[in-house]
């Protein structure tokens, strides 16, 4: 389902990835294949695999040719791939924006960069392919993540799941027609704003299961870093992980409490340490962060009112 909405906010794309009877074109395909080869997290395996000759062997052959049908299990030839179908997609709205001159409403994340005097004139092919890029597997993934979990919660804590739906009921009525409620968004987006506690209950998710971590370069010189002991470290010219899973459920920041499943942290009012940064803090922040809990909002109202959490199970898509 996050696929579907990101595939259509940044490229204008239908990719179909819902419903029993998937009609996936080449693109999702592709993309599905990468997303299989990245590796599991398993060092040892993940080293091993680099050494196979026959995986040696892929590399090179990716590299010297153009790439194969799809089904060849490459990386390479995987990424290859992607970047052909995206690339398609980028000619084919770099060829309509050049011929439209109506505007209409709504327009993609591309059309929108394709149509910006400083920006769209100037960018290659391979910076474009690059940026859609970008947002399709952070955008999905981010997504994905946080409905995932906030379903994990809200299925141990039923007290937080009963204020949610009494909070829909509140903002949307008690009719629990989906298309009802998407004419409603559409009519009024400002309903969104309403869902205080819905994205208090996202944002708790995300506390306590970070999407990744921030990596940040060091100045070559003069970066001291001092602990609370008081000791000192000389971090100049070095790269630094901040671990947002230890930032978040930081006794010190969040309390005794700190590794419990509590929305009420993020409701208005409270105060949010510093510490919290599931999309790294400004002026680096994740350009995406609006858009995926606008998305995970409409997705969190959808999925209760079709039932049992499973949105889009069926052969109808949301």
């Amino acid at each position: 389902m996050t696929l579907d909405i990101i595939g259509r906010v940044t490229l204008g794309e239908e990719f179909h990835a819902q419903g029993k009877e998937k009609k996936t074109g080449a693109l999702i395909t592709a993309f599905q294949l990468v997303i299989d080869q990245i590796p599991t997290g398993n060092e040892l395996g993940d080293v091993l695999a680099s050494f196979n000759p026959i995986e040696i062997y892929r590399r090179i052959r990716a590299e010297k040719y153009p790439p194969t049908p799809i089904s060849v299990p490459s990386r390479l030839i995987h990424v290859r791939a992607l970047d052909h179908e995206i690339a398609s997609i980028v000619r084919s709205r770099q060829q309509s924006a050049k011929s439209t001159i109506e505007k209409t409403d709504y327009r993609p994340v591309l059309d929108l960069a394709l149509q910006d005097i400083d920006y769209g004139s100037h960018a290659t092919l391979p910076e474009l392919v690059d940026q859609m890029k970008t947002f399709l597997f952070a955008g999905h993934d981010t997504s994905a993540s946080m409905l995932s979990w906030s379903y994990y919660y809200l299925s141990f804590h039923p007290s937080c799941h009963a204020k949610l739906v009494r909070e829909h009921d509140h903002v949307f009525g008690v009719d629990t027609d989906p298309r009802v409620v998407a004419d409603k968004i559409r009519r009024n987006p400002t309903l969104l704003s309403r869902m205080e506690y819905t994205l208090a209950v996202l944002k708790e998710s995300l506390r306590l299961r970070p999407i990744g971590d921030g990596v940040r370069y060091a100045p070559l010189e003069g970066y001291v870093i001092r602990t609370g002991t008081g000791a000192e470290f000389d971090a100049s010219g070095t790269i630094l992980n901040a671990q947002h899973g230890g930032l978040h459920t930081r006794e010190e920041s969040w309390g005794v409490r700190a590794g419990e499943f509590d929305p009420e942290r993020f409701m208005g009012g409270r105060h949010v340490p510093i510490g919290y940064m599931p999309f790294a803090t400004r002026p680096r922040d994740c350009i995406g962060r609006n858009l995926a809990y606008i998305e995970v909002i409409i997705s969190c109202v959808m999925g209760l009112i079709v039932g049992e959490n499973y949105v889009g199970a069926d052969d109808s898509e949301v």
